[in-house]
Protein backbone atom coordinates (compact mmCIF):
# COMPACT_ATOMS: atom_id res chain seq x y z
CA UNK A 1 0.00 0.00 0.00
CA UNK A 2 1.60 3.26 -0.85
CA UNK A 3 1.83 6.25 1.35
CA UNK A 4 -1.23 8.39 -0.37
CA UNK A 5 -3.72 4.71 -0.24
CA UNK A 6 -2.69 4.86 3.28
CA UNK A 7 -3.89 8.67 3.25
CA UNK A 8 -7.17 7.68 1.64
CA UNK A 9 -7.57 4.86 3.52
CA UNK A 10 -7.60 7.04 7.10
CA UNK A 11 -9.47 9.49 5.91
CA UNK A 12 -12.51 7.39 4.50
CA UNK A 13 -12.19 4.73 7.54
CA UNK A 14 -15.49 5.19 9.45
CA UNK A 15 -13.80 3.14 12.47
CA UNK A 16 -11.46 5.73 12.98
CA UNK A 17 -13.29 9.12 12.06
CA UNK A 18 -16.59 8.08 12.72
CA UNK A 19 -17.27 5.99 15.82
CA UNK A 20 -19.13 7.59 18.05
CA UNK A 21 -20.13 6.81 21.71
CA UNK A 22 -23.02 9.52 22.96
CA UNK A 23 -22.40 11.59 19.82
CA UNK A 24 -19.05 12.30 20.83
CA UNK A 25 -15.79 10.59 18.54
CA UNK A 26 -14.58 7.69 20.54
CA UNK A 27 -11.56 8.31 22.42
CA UNK A 28 -10.12 5.17 20.80
CA UNK A 29 -10.55 6.74 17.24
CA UNK A 30 -9.41 9.87 18.52
CA UNK A 31 -6.17 9.07 19.73
CA UNK A 32 -5.56 6.56 16.72
CA UNK A 33 -6.15 9.28 14.12
CA UNK A 34 -3.07 11.18 15.87
CA UNK A 35 -1.06 7.96 16.27
CA UNK A 36 -1.39 7.21 12.78
CA UNK A 37 -0.87 10.68 11.35
CA UNK A 38 2.49 10.82 13.37
CA UNK A 39 3.77 7.56 12.29
CA UNK A 40 3.22 8.11 8.63
CA UNK A 41 5.27 11.38 9.49
CA UNK A 42 8.00 9.76 11.51
CA UNK A 43 8.27 6.33 8.95
CA UNK A 44 9.38 9.08 6.38
CA UNK A 45 12.26 9.95 8.23
CA UNK A 46 15.04 7.34 8.47
CA UNK A 47 16.21 4.85 11.42
CA UNK A 48 19.40 7.06 11.79
CA UNK A 49 20.74 8.33 15.61
CA UNK A 50 20.70 11.63 16.37
CA UNK A 51 24.34 11.71 15.97
CA UNK A 52 23.92 10.47 12.25
CA UNK A 53 21.74 12.63 11.59
CA UNK A 54 24.18 15.87 12.28
CA UNK A 55 27.63 14.51 10.33
CA UNK A 56 28.21 18.21 8.71
CA UNK A 57 28.41 19.42 12.20
CA UNK A 58 29.80 16.44 13.72
CA UNK A 59 32.44 17.28 11.01
CA UNK A 60 32.72 20.55 11.59
CA UNK A 61 33.40 20.08 15.36
CA UNK A 62 35.93 17.13 14.69
CA UNK A 63 38.11 19.40 12.41
CA UNK A 64 37.57 22.51 14.83
CA UNK A 65 35.97 24.47 11.90
CA UNK A 66 33.82 26.71 14.60
CA UNK A 67 32.53 28.90 12.23
CA UNK A 68 31.04 26.21 9.82
CA UNK A 69 30.01 24.44 12.99
CA UNK A 70 27.87 27.51 13.89
CA UNK A 71 26.85 28.16 10.50
CA UNK A 72 25.44 24.84 10.77
CA UNK A 73 23.61 25.60 14.16
CA UNK A 74 21.98 28.68 12.99
CA UNK A 75 20.59 27.32 10.14
CA UNK A 76 19.71 24.01 11.36
CA UNK A 77 19.94 23.39 14.81
CA UNK A 78 16.75 25.49 16.01
CA UNK A 79 14.50 24.43 14.33
CA UNK A 80 12.09 22.59 16.63
CA UNK A 81 11.49 23.90 20.10
CA UNK A 82 11.74 20.40 21.66
CA UNK A 83 15.54 20.08 20.79
CA UNK A 84 16.21 23.73 22.23
CA UNK A 85 17.94 22.82 25.03
CA UNK A 86 20.62 20.49 23.33
CA UNK A 87 20.90 23.67 21.02
CA UNK A 88 21.91 25.59 23.67
CA UNK A 89 23.76 23.13 25.06
CA UNK A 90 26.27 22.83 21.19
CA UNK A 91 26.25 26.43 20.93
CA UNK A 92 27.69 27.48 24.12
CA UNK A 93 30.51 25.01 23.15
CA UNK A 94 31.11 26.45 19.79
CA UNK A 95 30.93 30.05 21.00
CA UNK A 96 33.55 29.03 24.09
CA UNK A 97 35.99 27.37 21.48
CA UNK A 98 35.20 30.69 19.36
CA UNK A 99 36.71 32.69 22.45
CA UNK A 100 33.52 34.26 22.71
CA UNK A 101 32.95 33.52 26.48
CA UNK A 102 29.97 35.62 27.34
CA UNK A 103 28.47 34.73 24.38
CA UNK A 104 28.86 31.28 25.62
CA UNK A 105 27.77 32.30 29.31
CA UNK A 106 24.40 33.26 28.05
CA UNK A 107 23.54 30.24 26.12
CA UNK A 108 24.53 28.16 29.02
CA UNK A 109 22.57 30.03 31.63
CA UNK A 110 20.09 30.06 29.09
CA UNK A 111 20.37 26.62 29.08
CA UNK A 112 20.52 26.36 32.34
CA UNK A 113 17.10 27.85 32.89
CA UNK A 114 15.66 25.39 30.64
CA UNK A 115 16.83 22.41 32.39
CA UNK A 116 15.34 24.40 35.68
CA UNK A 117 11.73 25.05 34.08
CA UNK A 118 11.11 21.62 32.43
CA UNK A 119 8.15 20.93 32.83
CA UNK A 120 6.12 17.22 31.42
CA UNK A 121 3.04 18.94 29.36
CA UNK A 122 0.17 16.25 28.02
CA UNK A 123 0.38 16.84 24.79
CA UNK A 124 4.16 15.66 24.63
CA UNK A 125 3.29 13.07 26.96
CA UNK A 126 0.91 11.98 24.81
CA UNK A 127 2.76 11.86 21.50
CA UNK A 128 5.56 9.90 23.42
CA UNK A 129 3.43 7.60 24.44
CA UNK A 130 2.13 6.69 21.46
CA UNK A 131 4.94 7.32 19.28
CA UNK A 132 8.71 7.37 20.59
CA UNK A 133 10.34 9.33 23.47
CA UNK A 134 11.91 11.98 20.89
CA UNK A 135 8.78 13.58 20.17
CA UNK A 136 8.92 15.36 24.05
CA UNK A 137 11.12 18.33 24.28
CA UNK A 138 14.45 17.06 25.55
CA UNK A 139 15.27 16.68 29.48
CA UNK A 140 19.47 16.52 30.11
CA UNK A 141 20.87 13.75 30.96
CA UNK A 142 22.63 13.69 34.42
CA UNK A 143 25.88 14.19 33.89
CA UNK A 144 24.81 17.13 31.68
CA UNK A 145 22.73 18.08 34.25
CA UNK A 146 25.31 19.06 36.33
CA UNK A 147 28.36 19.33 33.35
CA UNK A 148 26.66 22.71 32.07
CA UNK A 149 27.53 24.37 35.65
CA UNK A 150 31.64 23.12 34.93
CA UNK A 151 32.11 24.56 32.16
CA UNK A 152 29.73 28.00 33.07
CA UNK A 153 32.86 28.09 35.96
CA UNK A 154 35.61 27.21 33.73
CA UNK A 155 34.36 30.07 31.49
CA UNK A 156 33.92 32.53 34.37
CA UNK A 157 37.81 31.45 36.05
CA UNK A 158 38.96 32.30 32.33
CA UNK A 159 37.20 35.74 32.90
CA UNK A 160 38.83 36.26 36.30
CA UNK A 161 35.22 36.21 38.14
CA UNK A 162 35.80 33.87 40.85
CA UNK A 163 32.41 34.87 42.75
CA UNK A 164 30.74 33.57 39.58
CA UNK A 165 32.56 30.68 39.15
CA UNK A 166 31.98 29.24 42.72
CA UNK A 167 28.78 29.90 42.47
CA UNK A 168 28.35 27.04 39.61
CA UNK A 169 30.45 24.72 41.84
CA UNK A 170 27.98 25.33 44.95
CA UNK A 171 24.95 24.61 42.16
CA UNK A 172 27.16 21.36 41.09
CA UNK A 173 26.46 20.78 44.64
CA UNK A 174 22.94 21.54 44.73
CA UNK A 175 21.88 18.66 41.29
CA UNK A 176 24.35 16.28 43.30
CA UNK A 177 21.98 16.22 46.22
CA UNK A 178 19.28 16.89 43.55
CA UNK A 179 20.38 13.56 41.65
CA UNK A 180 20.74 11.78 45.17
CA UNK A 181 17.01 12.49 46.58
CA UNK A 182 15.93 11.44 43.03
CA UNK A 183 16.92 8.12 42.79
CA UNK A 184 17.23 7.77 46.72
CA UNK A 185 20.73 7.26 47.51
CA UNK A 186 21.06 4.53 44.65
CA UNK A 187 22.82 6.62 42.26
CA UNK A 188 26.55 5.65 41.28
CA UNK A 189 27.38 9.28 40.40
CA UNK A 190 26.36 10.75 44.06
CA UNK A 191 29.23 13.54 44.14
CA UNK A 192 31.71 15.31 42.01
CA UNK A 193 34.84 14.90 43.27
CA UNK A 194 36.78 17.11 41.07
CA UNK A 195 33.90 20.06 41.12
CA UNK A 196 34.98 19.69 45.03
CA UNK A 197 38.56 20.08 44.02
CA UNK A 198 38.11 23.06 41.86
CA UNK A 199 35.78 24.62 44.44
CA UNK A 200 38.91 24.18 46.87
CA UNK A 201 41.20 26.26 44.49
CA UNK A 202 38.99 28.62 43.57
CA UNK A 203 38.08 29.13 47.70
CA UNK A 204 42.28 29.41 48.12
CA UNK A 205 42.95 31.88 44.98
CA UNK A 206 40.49 34.30 46.85
CA UNK A 207 42.23 33.78 50.25
CA UNK A 208 39.60 31.46 51.91
CA UNK A 209 41.88 28.64 53.23
CA UNK A 210 39.76 27.01 55.37
CA UNK A 211 36.74 26.49 53.23
CA UNK A 212 39.70 25.47 51.01
CA UNK A 213 40.80 22.63 53.12
CA UNK A 214 37.41 21.19 53.97
CA UNK A 215 36.73 21.60 49.99
CA UNK A 216 39.82 19.17 49.28
CA UNK A 217 39.42 17.17 52.42
CA UNK A 218 35.58 16.46 50.96
CA UNK A 219 36.90 16.05 47.64
CA UNK A 220 39.38 13.37 48.35
CA UNK A 221 36.74 11.55 50.04
CA UNK A 222 34.55 11.90 47.41
CA UNK A 223 37.25 10.54 44.80
CA UNK A 224 38.10 7.23 47.37
CA UNK A 225 34.50 6.12 47.77
CA UNK A 226 32.74 7.05 44.58
CA UNK A 227 35.32 8.20 41.49
CA UNK A 228 37.49 5.94 42.30
CA UNK A 229 35.33 2.93 42.45
CA UNK A 230 32.95 3.98 40.02
CA UNK A 231 34.50 5.51 37.59
CA UNK A 232 38.31 4.43 37.73
CA UNK A 233 40.04 7.94 38.76
CA UNK A 234 41.69 8.00 41.60
CA UNK A 235 42.34 10.94 43.87
CA UNK A 236 45.47 13.05 42.33
CA UNK A 237 48.84 14.07 43.72
CA UNK A 238 48.14 17.47 43.79
CA UNK A 239 45.11 17.08 45.57
CA UNK A 240 46.92 15.58 48.47
CA UNK A 241 49.04 18.58 48.59
CA UNK A 242 46.54 20.84 48.98
CA UNK A 243 44.66 19.06 51.96
CA UNK A 244 48.42 18.80 53.73
CA UNK A 245 49.22 22.66 52.64
CA UNK A 246 45.70 23.90 53.81
CA UNK A 247 45.64 21.85 57.06
CA UNK A 248 48.83 23.44 58.16
CA UNK A 249 47.95 26.77 56.84
CA UNK A 250 45.15 26.73 59.08
CA UNK A 251 46.83 25.26 61.87
CA UNK A 252 45.06 21.79 61.69
CA UNK A 253 48.21 20.12 63.13
CA UNK A 254 46.31 17.40 64.42
CA UNK A 255 44.77 16.48 60.65
CA UNK A 256 47.82 17.46 59.23
CA UNK A 257 49.87 14.28 61.15
CA UNK A 258 46.91 11.84 60.63
CA UNK A 259 47.27 12.27 56.45
CA UNK A 260 50.72 12.53 56.56
CA UNK A 261 51.21 9.12 58.02
CA UNK A 262 47.87 7.27 56.20
CA UNK A 263 49.42 8.70 52.75
CA UNK A 264 53.33 8.53 53.15
CA UNK A 265 54.00 12.10 52.63
CA UNK A 266 54.95 15.35 54.05
CA UNK A 267 53.84 18.70 53.78
CA UNK A 268 56.70 20.35 52.00
CA UNK A 269 56.84 24.45 52.56
CA UNK A 270 59.44 24.76 49.52
CA UNK A 271 56.18 24.38 47.37
CA UNK A 272 54.89 27.45 48.51
CA UNK A 273 55.71 30.10 45.79
CA UNK A 274 54.70 33.69 44.78
CA UNK A 275 51.81 32.76 42.18
CA UNK A 276 50.44 29.72 40.47
CA UNK A 277 48.93 28.57 37.23
CA UNK A 278 46.10 26.08 36.75
CA UNK A 279 45.97 24.13 33.84
CA UNK A 280 42.45 22.19 32.76
CA UNK A 281 42.68 20.70 29.78
CA UNK A 282 39.23 19.32 28.25
CA UNK A 283 40.12 16.14 26.06
CA UNK A 284 38.34 14.32 23.66
CA UNK A 285 34.65 13.94 22.71
CA UNK A 286 32.26 11.86 24.90
CA UNK A 287 29.84 9.26 23.84
CA UNK A 288 26.94 9.36 21.49
CA UNK A 289 24.11 7.38 21.82
CA UNK A 290 22.84 4.62 19.56
CA UNK A 291 19.76 1.92 20.22
CA UNK A 292 19.38 -1.07 21.52
CA UNK A 293 16.38 -3.85 21.31
CA UNK A 294 16.01 -6.23 23.91
CA UNK A 295 12.71 -8.44 23.46
CA UNK A 296 9.78 -9.04 26.59
CA UNK A 297 7.88 -11.83 27.09
CA UNK A 298 4.66 -11.05 29.41
CA UNK A 299 3.97 -13.84 32.55
CA UNK A 300 0.61 -13.55 33.87
CA UNK A 301 0.39 -13.45 37.50
CA UNK A 302 -2.09 -13.27 40.05
CA UNK A 303 -4.31 -10.53 41.29
CA UNK A 304 -4.59 -8.66 37.91
CA UNK A 305 -0.63 -7.91 37.32
CA UNK A 306 1.19 -8.68 34.66
CA UNK A 307 4.96 -9.53 34.34
CA UNK A 308 7.15 -8.35 31.65
CA UNK A 309 10.65 -10.17 31.46
CA UNK A 310 13.49 -10.39 29.43
CA UNK A 311 15.10 -13.43 27.69
CA UNK A 312 17.35 -13.94 30.52
CA UNK A 313 14.71 -13.64 33.21
CA UNK A 314 16.92 -10.90 34.92
CA UNK A 315 14.54 -7.92 34.51
CA UNK A 316 10.91 -7.89 35.48
CA UNK A 317 8.51 -5.36 35.39
CA UNK A 318 5.23 -5.58 37.19
CA UNK A 319 2.35 -3.93 35.35
CA UNK A 320 -1.28 -3.95 37.15
CA UNK A 321 -3.66 -4.58 34.07
CA UNK A 322 -6.38 -1.36 33.64
CA UNK A 323 -9.87 -2.17 35.24
CA UNK A 324 -11.24 -1.23 31.58
CA UNK A 325 -13.10 -4.78 30.03
CA UNK A 326 -11.72 -3.63 26.97
CA UNK A 327 -8.18 -2.63 28.11
CA UNK A 328 -7.70 -5.70 30.11
CA UNK A 329 -9.13 -7.81 27.21
CA UNK A 330 -6.31 -5.82 24.77
CA UNK A 331 -3.55 -5.61 27.20
CA UNK A 332 -4.19 -9.25 28.30
CA UNK A 333 -3.42 -10.87 24.89
CA UNK A 334 0.08 -9.17 24.21
CA UNK A 335 2.44 -11.55 24.59
CA UNK A 336 5.64 -10.50 23.84
CA UNK A 337 7.44 -7.16 22.95
CA UNK A 338 10.35 -4.98 21.28
CA UNK A 339 11.81 -2.39 22.94
CA UNK A 340 14.27 0.33 21.75
CA UNK A 341 16.16 1.77 24.71
CA UNK A 342 19.00 4.05 24.26
CA UNK A 343 22.86 2.87 24.95
CA UNK A 344 25.93 5.09 25.10
CA UNK A 345 28.78 4.57 22.33
CA UNK A 346 32.62 5.71 23.12
CA UNK A 347 34.30 7.97 20.93
CA UNK A 348 38.15 7.33 20.78
CA UNK A 349 39.98 10.11 22.94
CA UNK A 350 42.64 10.08 20.28
CA UNK A 351 46.27 10.82 22.73
CA UNK A 352 47.10 8.76 25.23
CA UNK A 353 48.95 10.99 27.25
CA UNK A 354 49.52 14.71 27.22
CA UNK A 355 52.21 16.89 29.21
CA UNK A 356 52.71 20.51 29.94
CA UNK A 357 56.47 21.54 29.24
CA UNK A 358 58.08 24.95 31.50
CA UNK A 359 61.13 26.03 31.75
CA UNK A 360 62.46 22.50 31.02
CA UNK A 361 60.50 20.89 33.63
CA UNK A 362 58.07 18.27 32.42
CA UNK A 363 54.89 17.81 34.06
CA UNK A 364 51.88 15.23 33.05
CA UNK A 365 48.78 16.15 33.31
CA UNK A 366 46.29 14.10 35.72
CA UNK A 367 43.23 12.83 34.97
CA UNK A 368 40.64 14.57 37.18
CA UNK A 369 37.07 13.74 35.71
CA UNK A 370 35.65 11.36 33.36
CA UNK A 371 33.45 12.56 31.46
CA UNK A 372 32.66 8.80 29.45
CA UNK A 373 32.73 6.65 32.84
CA UNK A 374 30.26 8.89 34.51
CA UNK A 375 27.70 9.08 30.92
CA UNK A 376 27.64 5.69 31.13
CA UNK A 377 26.92 5.03 34.66
CA UNK A 378 24.44 7.54 34.56
CA UNK A 379 22.54 6.32 32.00
CA UNK A 380 22.50 3.12 33.58
CA UNK A 381 21.51 4.37 37.08
CA UNK A 382 17.99 5.10 35.31
CA UNK A 383 18.35 2.33 32.99
CA UNK A 384 14.75 0.64 34.92
CA UNK A 385 13.20 4.04 35.01
CA UNK A 386 13.62 4.08 31.16
CA UNK A 387 12.83 0.34 30.26
CA UNK A 388 9.20 0.85 32.39
CA UNK A 389 8.11 3.54 30.59
CA UNK A 390 9.16 2.02 26.70
CA UNK A 391 7.25 -1.22 28.12
CA UNK A 392 4.15 1.03 29.18
CA UNK A 393 4.47 2.82 25.36
CA UNK A 394 4.50 -0.45 23.58
CA UNK A 395 1.73 -1.64 25.72
CA UNK A 396 -0.63 1.29 24.72
CA UNK A 397 0.48 0.81 21.36
CA UNK A 398 -0.40 -2.85 21.55
CA UNK A 399 -3.69 -2.74 22.83
CA UNK A 400 -4.70 -0.18 20.55
CA UNK A 401 -3.89 -2.35 18.01
CA UNK A 402 -5.68 -5.46 18.94
CA UNK A 403 -9.06 -3.29 19.85
CA UNK A 404 -9.11 -2.07 16.32
CA UNK A 405 -8.45 -5.70 14.88
CA UNK A 406 -11.57 -6.04 16.19
CA UNK A 407 -13.31 -3.29 14.21
CA UNK A 408 -11.17 -3.92 11.34
CA UNK A 409 -8.65 -6.13 10.47
CA UNK A 410 -6.83 -4.02 7.91
CA UNK A 411 -6.99 -0.68 10.25
CA UNK A 412 -5.27 -3.34 12.89
CA UNK A 413 -2.47 -4.29 10.84
CA UNK A 414 -1.72 -0.76 10.30
CA UNK A 415 -1.62 -0.03 14.07
CA UNK A 416 0.49 -2.80 14.27
CA UNK A 417 2.97 -1.76 11.54
CA UNK A 418 2.85 2.06 12.23
CA UNK A 419 3.92 1.01 16.09
CA UNK A 420 6.92 -1.14 15.03
CA UNK A 421 7.55 1.86 12.97
CA UNK A 422 7.69 4.30 15.52
CA UNK A 423 9.55 2.56 18.21
CA UNK A 424 12.39 4.52 18.44
CA UNK A 425 14.88 5.54 21.42
CA UNK A 426 15.77 8.65 22.25
CA UNK A 427 19.40 9.15 21.03
CA UNK A 428 19.99 12.83 21.12
CA UNK A 429 22.45 13.94 24.25
CA UNK A 430 25.14 16.82 24.14
CA UNK A 431 27.94 15.40 22.29
CA UNK A 432 30.28 18.46 22.45
CA UNK A 433 30.86 16.78 26.09
CA UNK A 434 34.94 15.91 26.02
CA UNK A 435 35.67 12.77 26.65
CA UNK A 436 37.71 13.46 30.30
CA UNK A 437 39.16 16.42 31.97
CA UNK A 438 42.95 16.65 32.94
CA UNK A 439 44.71 19.01 35.26
CA UNK A 440 47.99 20.38 36.43
CA UNK A 441 48.41 22.69 38.74
CA UNK A 442 52.40 24.73 38.63
CA UNK A 443 53.71 26.91 41.24
CA UNK A 444 55.42 29.56 39.35
CA UNK A 445 57.27 33.05 39.99
CA UNK A 446 55.44 36.10 38.93
CA UNK A 447 56.27 36.75 35.64
CA UNK A 448 56.09 35.73 32.24
CA UNK A 449 56.43 31.99 31.44
CA UNK A 450 56.15 30.02 28.15
CA UNK A 451 54.41 26.36 28.01
CA UNK A 452 54.30 23.68 25.72
CA UNK A 453 51.18 21.22 25.70
CA UNK A 454 52.35 18.52 24.32
CA UNK A 455 49.86 15.66 22.86
CA UNK A 456 51.34 11.84 22.76
CA UNK A 457 49.78 9.17 20.59
CA UNK A 458 49.89 7.93 17.59
CA UNK A 459 50.00 11.16 15.46
CA UNK A 460 51.96 13.34 18.16
CA UNK A 461 51.79 17.48 18.48
CA UNK A 462 52.82 20.27 20.15
CA UNK A 463 51.13 23.28 21.14
CA UNK A 464 52.71 26.61 22.40
CA UNK A 465 51.71 29.78 24.11
CA UNK A 466 52.66 32.52 26.80
CA UNK A 467 51.24 33.79 29.54
CA UNK A 468 52.38 36.35 32.03
CA UNK A 469 51.36 36.22 35.84
CA UNK A 470 50.95 38.82 38.80
CA UNK A 471 52.34 38.03 42.35
CA UNK A 472 49.78 36.29 44.53
CA UNK A 473 47.26 35.26 41.18
CA UNK A 474 46.34 31.87 40.16
CA UNK A 475 45.96 32.03 36.65
CA UNK A 476 43.33 29.53 35.18
CA UNK A 477 43.98 28.37 31.98
CA UNK A 478 41.97 26.61 29.42
CA UNK A 479 42.57 27.83 26.27
CA UNK A 480 39.89 27.17 23.53
CA UNK A 481 40.61 25.24 20.90
CA UNK A 482 42.34 22.45 22.99
CA UNK A 483 39.37 20.31 22.82
CA UNK A 484 41.36 17.87 20.43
Amino acid sequence: MSLQQLLNYLQSTPVLLLTKQNGNRSRLGIVFQLFVLLVIALSLDSCMTWYDKRQEYNSAIEHQDWRSASEWLNKEGNKRSRNRLLFLLEQGFVQRQSGDLRASNKSWLEADQLMEDFRKTQGSEMLALISNPMMKPYQAEDAEFVLVHYFLALNFLELKEFESALVECRRIQLRMQELGDKYKGKNRYSCDAFVLMLSGIIYEAMGNSNDAFIAYRNAYDCYQDVAQKQFGTGAPLSLKEDVLRTARKNGFLDELDRYEKDWGIQWNPDTLSSAEIVILVNHGLGPVKAENSLNFFIVQGAGGVVNFTDESGALNFPFIIPSSSEEKSALGRVQSLRIASPKYVTRDKRYAQLELSMGGQVFPLEVVENVNAISFQALEDRKARELGNSLMRLAVKKGIELALREQDQTLGAIAGLAGAISEKADTRNWQTLPYEVLMKRIPVQAGSHQLILNWKGVQSKSDTFSVSVKPGETLFLSPTGWQK
